[in-house]
């Protein structure tokens, strides 16, 4: 299972971008690429799922062969400096028809309001519902959503009357929710997700986080970001260029859907990192499927002038 489950689980860092496929509009034969990409599309994108999946972990130093070995009842402290404990808990379920993963850092101890709002905000990653409507054993909820995404792809396999799986693939699914950065105001979990279904093309994946406030468990959105102007549009453009390693602004406006003066914020709130506050795009949002998910990560300082003021109150 892990091991055909390696290309599955990734997350925002996408150092798959480092493939030579982002860094080859800047060479000479552009038009000449761009015939033969759209000859290879399928193979493309199988391509870039696979690199994706299989490094994507690194920005946080964690892979699945490194979880494989940590048992499973063992209480993991993320971050040991903190206020926040939380409990490693892995689930990997395979059905006839099917496979699912859920690996989850399981909020265990820590200040109650923080608590309450990171496990009701997971009930609503994983089930669309309230932590509170769930099972309130980790375990047991984690076993919970696998069995219920592998029924999901049962009922779908039947209703579209399948009777082989695409290219040899049965159907799987996988989903981390981490815990990424703390200090000791703030707390951010991210979630990343790999799901392959048969009939399609290809899978889909995405990364999402969110930042908490441990004082009362306030989750940020959208509104970390208070204003919006051509500078901040300069500095999102500057970060699609860090992230496909190109200052050729002609390169870049290839693979960006959208002219490169007007790069829109994404449409998922951004997130406090280590390195300062982080920008993801879903796959599809401002380029084609081959390039993947766009994050970014800008200093606090760039983006000062642009925060929430009760954000800078708990940063400073």
């Amino acid at each position: 299972m892990t091991q055909k489950y390696s290309k599955s689980l990734i997350n925002s860092n996408y150092s798959a971008k480092k493939m030579s496929i982002y860094n080859i509009f800047a060479e000479k034969n552009i038009l000449l690429h761009i015939m033969t990409r759209i000859t290879s599309h399928l193979l493309t994108a199988l391509i870039a799922i696979l690199l994706v999946a299989c490094t994507a972990r690194e920005r946080h130093g964690v892979r699945l062969s490194d979880r494989d070995q940590i048992p499973e009842d063992e209480e993991v402290e993320t971050l040991s400096q903190g206020t926040l404990h939380t409990d490693s808990i892995q689930v990997a379920e395979m059905g006839e028809q099917g496979s699912c993963e859920l690996y989850m850092d399981w909020p265990k101890d820590g200040p109650q309001a923080l608590m309450t709002s990171l496990r009701e905000w997971i009930g609503i990653v994983l089930f669309a519902d309230s932590a509170s409507n769930l099972p309130s054993d980790p375990r047991t909820l984690a076993e919970r959503y696998c069995r219920e995404q592998l029924a999901a792809m049962q009922r779908s396999l039947e209703q579209m009357s399948i009777g082989d799986y695409n290219d040899g693939e049965a159907p799987e699914k996988g989903t981390e929710i981490r815990l990424v950065y703390e200090t000791p105001r703030l707390v951010t979990y991210e979630v990343t997700g790999f799901q392959y279904f048969t009939g399609g093309g290809h899978g889909s994946y995405g990364t999402r986080g969110a930042t908490f406030r441990k004082s009362d468990g306030k989750r940020y959105g959208n509104d970390i970001i208070t204003r919006k102007d051509d500078t901040l549009r300069k500095l999102l453009k500057e970060g699609l260029k860090t992230y496909f390693k190109t200052e050729d602004e002609s390169a870049l406006q290839l693979i960006v859907q959208v002219p490169l003066d007007m790069v829109p914020l994404p449409d998922l709130p951004p997130y406090l990192l280590k390195d300062g506050l982080h920008f993801q795009y879903g796959v599809y949002d401002i380029c084609p499927f081959d390039y993947g998910a766009p994050g970014f990560t800008l200093p606090i300082e760039q983006v000062r002038p642009y925060l929430d003021e009760d954000l800078l109150d708990e940063i400073e």
